[in-house]
């Protein structure tokens, strides 16, 4: 069985490149029962509490230091399951969100009781980032977030190294520290992935590179030919559910340099919503397409195309559960006001304030 394991990770991530984000799942779903993991509860989002819990509970009375000293992985078995689950975290984020959480508590939980392994950092992170988003405790999601980068110092693992440092910043340290603070590691990690061959970090950082230049108040020119650089050298790797997310937002800052003749539309020579919609609502791509509504949304609001705006901010809404996107900020109160065919923003300071969504 064991020796079979790099075939399926080979369609797992097949699947995942062409938007199959529930055909990975199943796949792996059947290999992990076959390795000893109790693939009831993950498939079941009704498990969800449970499976937090009995994660709150493997890691109750054990300080940070203990977890960084436990013994090291041995079990094949295990070493297997967890890195078939580090798989996992990318298709079952976009679609299906609380199975997602249930990944990550079990990479936590094996991590916990078989010991030390390469991709415990990794889920740790991400138990960081749930600990942030779900249940709000920030401060012990940066402790966790912290602990990842410790145990990248113990043992480093190169091709586990970019995931990691791009999860915590674009999931953890905005909660406490200023986004400038992330780009130099966001930029560093873009160049590991690629050395590594790990393109969807490489998506990933690219692209939060350039939305938090753009939610920092970047001149927008600058945002753009960053933009354009980026989604130029991404688009010469293997296809990935991210690279919509650059598509959408690059079309939304050349409507604000005013290349569009609707700039209230994403409709342009980079993404048409039109076209982009209907295809990632066929393919379950929830998170990309909570983007899209986010993005027509500022616009409408900024062109003060009110109706639209609520609209959009209405789908966005109703997708919110089903959707946790990278890092996506939503800016509230802009400065100023505007008349028609001009938005009603000061644009010095992109958005007055944020919300994480």
């Amino acid at each position: 069985m064991l020796d079979t394991i790099p075939v399926y990770r080979v369609r797992i991530q097949a699947c995942i490149a062409q938007n199959e984000f529930t055909a990975s799942l199943d796949i792996a779903f059947r290999v992990l029962q076959r390795l000893g993991i109790d693939v009831a509860a993950l498939e079941d989002p009704s498990h969800l509490h449970a499976v937090m819990h009995e994660t709150q509970t493997a890691l109750a009375g054990k300080s940070l230091q203990e977890l960084m000293d436990l013994p090291e992985m041995t079990d094949p078995s295990q070493l297997a399951a967890v890195h078939l689950l580090s798989h996992l975290i990318s298709p079952s984020n976009i679609a299906a969100q609380q199975v997602f959480c249930m990944i990550v508590c079990k990479m936590v939980q094996l991590s916990i009781a078989g010991g030390y392994n390469p991709f415990a950092a990794y889920a740790y992170v991400m138990y960081g980032q749930l600990l942030c988003r779900r249940t709000h405790d920030i401060a012990a999601g940066v402790q966790f977030g912290n602990l990842a980068l410790k145990l990248l110092e113990r043992a480093p693992a190169m091709h586990m190294t970019p995931k990691v440092v791009v999860m915590v910043s674009v999931y953890i340290l905005p909660w406490q520290e200023a986004l400038t603070t992330t780009l130099q590691p966001l930029l560093e990690s873009y160049h590991l992935g690629l050395e590594h061959g790990d393109f969807e970090c490489v998506r990933i950082a690219a692209f939060m590179y350039c939305m938090h230049h753009y939610f920092l108040g970047t001149e927008l020119t600058t945002v753009e030919r960053e933009m354009a650089t980026y989604r130029q050298a991404i688009s010469q790797l293997q296809p990935g559910p991210t690279q919509a997310y650059l598509e959408i937002w690059h079309q939304a800052v050349l409507n604000l340099l005013g290349h569009a003749t609707a700039p209230w539309r994403l409709a342009g020579a980079v993404c048409d919503e039109a076209t982009l919609l209907p295809r990632l609502l066929e393919v379950q791509h929830f998170n990309a397409v909570l983007h899209l509504h986010t993005a027509t949304m500022i616009l409408c609001y900024l062109w003060e195309e009110n109706g639209l705006a609520l609209a959009h901010a209405g789908r966005a809404g109703q997708l919110i559960e089903r959707a946790r996107t990278i890092g996506l900020c939503v800016g509230y109160g802009c400065n100023g006001r505007g008349r028609r065919g001009r938005p009603r923003h000061v644009w010095g300071g992109r958005f007055a304030a944020w919300r994480h969504v």
